[in-house]
C-alpha cells in the first residue's frame, strides 16, 4: 500500500502505540496464560537480611541452613531471621510475597524461624505494600503507618520525608549495561546487601570486569556507587526520625562511626545536622519508610505473640494513592489488578480499568495514580537497548491472568524468579493480547495459517509481501472474512484508526499508529472508507463524549 509505513514489533521491538479502547475482553479459548514455573532465591541473596515470606498460591519451601526445611502452604507465612542462611523456592503454580529486612533494625522481631497465618483481608494491603516498597520515587496517599495500623501496631511514628532537590539524598545515575543495571537496581531496593563486586558478577552471570565497567560508564566505581546509594536511603531514614546508629544499620553501614564519616565526606555536614534540617511532616512519606515501618510491624508483632492469633484492625478501603511526577530509566509494563486507574503523560491522561496493562516508556515524565480500593503493579521492566518503547502501548489481561501476573510482578521487582527468568518475554505475552484486543475491531479467519497472518498483521501494522502468501491463505481470507487479503488488511487498519479517534487521539498520532507514512495518504484512505476526513470525524466524537479523557 503506498504511503504505509513499516512498523516493527518483535520480540525486543515494540514501536506502535496503544489498542483500541473497551469493551473489555472476556477469557477466551486461545488466550490461557502460561504455567507459573518454580522459582527460587539464591541463598547469597539472605546472607544479609531477614526475610518474611508470604504465600498467595500453591506453596513454597524455605531450606534452613543446619536446620530444618520449613514448607508453607498458601494462606500463611513464615519469617527467618538474618543470619539464618537458607535457601527460598516455590513449586510449580505457586505465588510467594517475599519482603527483605536489614537486621538489627526492627527490635522485638523473632530471634529464630517463625510461622504465621495471613488472614483474608490482609491479602490486598500486603500486596499493596510490596509493590511500594519496591518503588524508588515517592507516592502520595499511602501512610508509612498504613500497614502497622492494620497489624494493630500503634507504635509507628508519622515519618518525615526528606526534601526535593537537595544534594544530600540524590541517588547515582542508573548504569545501562544489563548486568549493572540489575546489580543497581537491587542496591536501591536493598542497600544494605553486602555482597562483593565478585559474588554480584556471579549472581547476574557476566563477568567482573564487565561488571566493574557498566558501575564506571556512570562515572562512578561500584564502591562509590553503592556508598551513593547507601547514603542516598540514609538520609530518607534521618529525615524520618530514625536513630543514627539505625540508620547505619538500616542502609549498609557496620558502625555509627563509619555512617558518619562517609556523611561528612560526600555531604560535608553531620547526619545529625542534616535531620535537625530536614525534619518536615507535612511532605509526602517515602516509600523506603513506609516499608521499613511497616514490615518491621509485622515483624514486631509476630514477636509479641506465638503467631498472628489475634486479629488485626480493619482499616477498611486501601487508600487512593498517586505518585509524584517522575521519569523512569527503564521501560515499565503496569498493570491494574484491582480497581482502576489512571496514567497522565504531559497534558494526556489515560484511564485505566482492571485488567489493563500499559507500557511507560523511559525518560518519559508521568505521573500514575489509582482510585480507593485499586492497587496497579509492575509487570514487565525492560532497559532502553532491550525495547523500543516510543509511546504508551495498552492491551487487557482477562481475570484467568491474574495469578500469573502476580508471579511476574514478584520476579520483575524481587530476586525470587525462575531459573533463566528473561524479562524480555513479557513482550511477546503482551503481543498477544494486544493482537487479540485489535482482532475485535475485524472479522478474523478460523484457517490456522490465515488466522497467523491476520494475527501477525494486527501486532505489527505491516503486512507480508504478497507474493509470500500462498494460493491457500488468500482463498481463507476470502471465503472466512467475506474479503481479500488486501481489502481485510485495510478495513482493519480504518477500524483501528477510528477506535483510536474515537477516543480523543489526534489524528497525526492515528496515522502514525495504523502504519501511514503521511497524514495526507491516511486523511484520504479514511476519508474514502468513513465517508469523512479524520479531523472531522474527531471533532463529531468530541461533540458526543461526557467529559471523558482520551486514551
Amino acid at each position: 500500500m503506498l504511503g504505509v509505513r513499516k512498523v516493527s514489533y518483535s520480540s525486543h521491538v515494540i514501536q506502535a502505540a496503544q489498542s483500541p479502547p473497551w469493551p473489555l475482553l472476556e477469557d477466551t479459548v486461545g488466550q490461557r496464560p502460561p504455567v507459573i514455573p518454580a522459582s527460587s532465591m539464591n541463598a547469597n541473596w539472605l546472607r544479609d537480611l531477614s526475610l518474611l515470606l508470604w504465600v498467595h498460591t500453591g506453596s513454597a519451601q524455605v531450606e534452613v541452613d543446619d536446620g530444618p526445611t520449613h514448607r508453607v502452604s498458601a494462606g500463611n507465612g513464615i519469617w527467618l531471621p538474618a543470619g539464618a542462611g537458607g535457601r527460598l523456592s516455590t513449586d510449580a503454580g505457586s505465588v510467594a510475597f517475599p519482603y527483605t529486612v536489614p537486621p538489627n533494625t526492627t527490635p522485638g522481631a523473632p530471634a529464630d524461624p517463625m510461622r504465621f497465618t495471613v488472614p483474608d483481608h490482609w491479602q490486598d494491603w500486603l500486596i499493596l505494600h510490596f509493590v511500594h516498597g519496591s518503588t524508588a520515587h515517592s507516592i502520595f496517599g499511602y501512610s508509612p503507618a498504613s500497614l502497622g495500623d492494620l497489624l494493630g501496631v500503634s507504635d509507628v511514628a508519622p515519618p518525615k520525608a526528606p526534601p526535593a532537590a537537595w544534594t544530600p539524598g540524590d541517588e547515582p545515575p542508573m548504569p545501562a549495561a544489563a548486568g549493572a543495571h540489575v546489580v543497581a537496581r537491587e542496591l536501591r531496593s536493598n542497600p544494605a546487601l553486602g555482597h562483593s563486586i565478585e559474588e554480584w558478577a556471579g549472581l547476574v552471570a557476566c563477568s567482573v570486569s564487565t561488571l566493574r565497567r557498566g558501575f564506571r560508564d556512570t562515572g562512578l566505581t561500584f564502591a562509590q556507587w553503592r556508598t551513593l546509594t547507601r547514603l542516598a536511603a540514609g538520609c530518607e531514614f534521618l529525615a524520618a526520625g530514625y536513630d543514627i546508629e539505625q540508620v547505619a544499620m538500616q542502609v549498609g553501614f557496620s558502625s555509627r562511626n563509619g555512617f558518619t564519616r562517609a556523611f561528612g565526606d560526600h555531604y560535608g555536614t553531620t547526619p545529625s545536622d542534616y535531620a535537625a534540617q530536614t525534619a518536615d511532616p507535612s511532605r509526602a512519606s517515602s516509600l523506603r519508610i513506609a516499608t521499613a515501618r511497616g514490615t518491621g510491624a509485622l515483624a514486631r508483632l509476630l514477636g509479641q505473640q506465638a503467631g498472628l492469633s489475634a486479629e488485626p484492625a480493619d482499616t477498611g478501603h486501601l487508600p487512593a494513592t498517586h505518585t509524584s511526577w517522575h521519569t523512569n530509566d527503564s521501560h515499565v509494563l503496569t498493570w491494574i489488578y484491582r480497581g482502576e486507574g489512571y496514567l497522565r503523560i504531559g497534558d494526556a491522561s489515560y484511564p485505566r480499568r482492571e485488567g489493563d496493562a500499559i507500557w511507560i516508556p523511559a525518560g518519559v515524565e508521568h505521573q500514575a495514580g489509582n482510585l480507593a480500593d485499586s492497587i496497579a503493579l509492575p509487570i514487565g521492566q525492560l532497559a532502553p537497548s532491550d525495547a523500543r518503547i516510543t509511546e504508551p502501548l495498552r492491551a487487557h489481561f482477562p481475570p484467568g491472568w491474574n495469578t500469573y501476573l502476580l508471579h511476574r510482578t514478584i520476579a520483575t521487582r524481587s530476586a525470587l524468579r525462575p531459573e533463566g527468568f528473561d524479562p524480555r518475554s513479557i513482550l511477546d505475552l503482551f503481543g498477544e493480547q494486544f493482537a487479540v484486543q485489535r482482532a475485535r475491531t475485524v472479522p478474523m479467519p478460523t484457517d490456522a495459517r490465515a488466522r497467523a497472518v491476520a494475527t501477525r498483521f494486527l501486532k505489527q501494522m505491516q503486512a507480508p509481501p504478497e507474493a509470500k502468501l500462498d494460493s491457500a491463505t488468500h482463498e481463507a481470507f476470502w471465503r472466512e472474512t467475506g474479503m481479500t487479503f488486501a481489502r481485510w488488511q485495510h478495513t482493519a487498519r480504518m477500524r483501528i484508526a477510528s477506535d483510536l479517534l474515537d477516543h480523543g487521539t489526534k489524528p497525526g498520532a492515528v496515522a502514525r499508529r495504523v502504519g501511514y507514512v503521511h497524514l495526507r495518504s491516511f486523511s484520504r484512505a479514511f476519508s474514502s472508507f468513513h465517508g469523512v476526513p479524520p479531523s472531522r470525524y474527531r471533532r463529531s466524537v468530541a461533540g458526543r463524549t461526557d467529559g471523558h479523557p482520551p486514551v
